[in-house]
């Protein structure tokens, strides 16, 4: 079904690895937070959010596991609401 991909078109494919867990946990961190902003536009557009669910919940179970402090949802939309944008 599904062809293999090779490792080399893998590592050609990505940017620098990660040479340190900190550079991984900040990764991680900031996958989470765009899954909650997917999930957002999700709930707007109303989409079925099963998936973008499912995706947070594993990546929040990885985090604890890894001992990283991170905003939940609720948290999350919060501080995102009470930012003050400014043009760049």
């Amino acid at each position: 079904m599904f062809g293999r991909i090779s490792l080399e078109r893998v590592k050609r494919a990505m940017t620098q690895p990660f040479t340190k867990i900190e550079q991984l946990n900040k990764y991680m961190v900031q996958h989470l937070y765009t899954l909650y902003d997917e999930y957002e536009n999700a709930i707007e557009e109303g989409e079925d959010t099963d998936y973008i669910e499912g995706s947070i919940d594993t990546t929040q179970h990885y985090l604890i596991k890894s001992g990283v402090e991170f905003l939940d949802h609720t948290a999350y939309i919060e501080k995102v609401e009470s930012q003050k944008w400014v043009k760049a």
